[in-house]
């Protein structure tokens, strides 16, 4: 009997290659987990700008005395309203910012990564739409919000 000790050249090749295709496809869940979690991050954010802007024009549109609609060059839509300390403001798109415009021409940035406003107005209601929209590894990522506001003062 042969007692010799070790592995042989064949048992040494064979773990090697066992353990570069475990490691290939632990390195392969490895990048999709990382890709989705970039991904719905990403998302998360954008959902997050859009309803932070929708919050903030549907507080201050409701209370509103009388509003305005108005389109603008860039297909985007632009609301003119009065509020009880001022005249004049509005809610617009400005180089993919929703933007608060107030008295004086001072501008306030609500939400980032906005491609899209719209307002249907039709009587005392006022259709609010808002999209957001980033450049991603895989293409464009967007997240489109609608919100009906009752306007109470017109």
């Amino acid at each position: 009997m042969n007692n010799r000790r070790g592995y042989t050249l064949i048992e040494a090749i064979m773990t090697a290659a066992i353990s570069s295709v475990l490691l290939g496809a632990l390195l392969m869940v490895m990048k999709v987990s990382d890709t989705t979690y970039k991904t719905e991050s990403r998302m998360l954010y954008l959902e997050q700008q859009a309803r932070n802007g929708m919050d903030r024009m549907v507080s201050q549109l409701r209370a509103s005395k009388a509003s305005t609609v108005v389109k603008t060059q860039d297909g985007n839509d632009m609301i003119v309203f009065a509020t009880s300390t001022a005249a004049g403001a509005s809610f617009y798109v400005d180089n993919g910012r929703l933007v608060r415009g107030g008295s004086y021409g001072v501008k306030t940035p609500i939400s980032s990564d906005i491609s899209r406003l719209k307002f249907i107005k039709s009587g005392a209601r006022l259709r609010v739409e808002i999209t957001a929209t980033a450049a991603h590894d895989k293409g464009k990522l967007s997240f489109p919000l609608v919100e009906v506001v009752r306007l109470r003062n017109e």
